[in-house]
C-alpha cells in the first residue's frame, strides 16, 4: 500500500514538473510573439514564474494558471516589465508595462509603480492553428 501511495506522489510531482515545462515554453513563445508585434526587444530571452494558482480553463475545467514575467526594452537602455498568463498550457493575455495602445510603443519612462493592468495594454493571443 505504501508503494502505491509513493508511486502516486512521484507521478504527481513528475506531472507538475512536466506541465511547468510546457507552460514555460508556451509563455516564452507568447512573449516573443508579443514583443515582435509591439516592435520591442525581449531581454534575456527568458521568462520566470511570478504567480501560480488554480483557475478555470476556457472549457470550464479546473487547471493551473501561471503568470510569467519578462523584461523588454524599446531603446536598448531602459528595461520594462511584461507578463504572460498561461492557463492549462494555453496562452491567455500578454501585458506590457506603460505601453501606448495605439502604437504598441512606450508612452513614457517607467516610474516603477505601473504594476497594475490598468496602465497596460492587454494583447489577446489566438489559440494555435487560428492564424489570420
Amino acid at each position: 500500500m505504501n508503494e502505491l501511495i509513493m508511486l502516486i506522489a512521484v507521478s504527481a510531482v513528475v506531472f507538475y514538473w512536466y506541465s511547468g515545462l510546457k507552460a514555460r515554453e508556451c509563455a516564452m513563445n507568447a512573449a516573443r510573439h508579443c514583443c515582435t508585434r509591439a516592435k520591442v526587444q525581449l531581454l534575456d530571452q527568458t521568462v520566470q514564474v511570478t504567480r501560480q494558482r488554480f483557475a478555470r480553463s476556457p472549457s470550464g475545467q479546473l487547471a493551473i494558471a501561471r503568470r510569467y514575467g519578462f523584461e523588454y526594452c524599446t531603446d536598448g537602455d531602459s528595461r520594462y516589465q511584461g507578463s504572460v498568463e498561461i492557463i492549462a498550457n494555453r496562452s491567455g493575455a500578454v501585458w506590457l508595462q506603460n505601453c501606448d495602445p495605439d502604437t504598441g510603443l512606450q508612452s513614457g519612462p517607467a516610474t516603477g509603480n505601473e504594476t497594475t493592468p490598468s496602465s497596460a495594454q492587454i494583447i489577446p493571443l489566438k489559440p494555435r492553428g487560428q492564424d489570420s
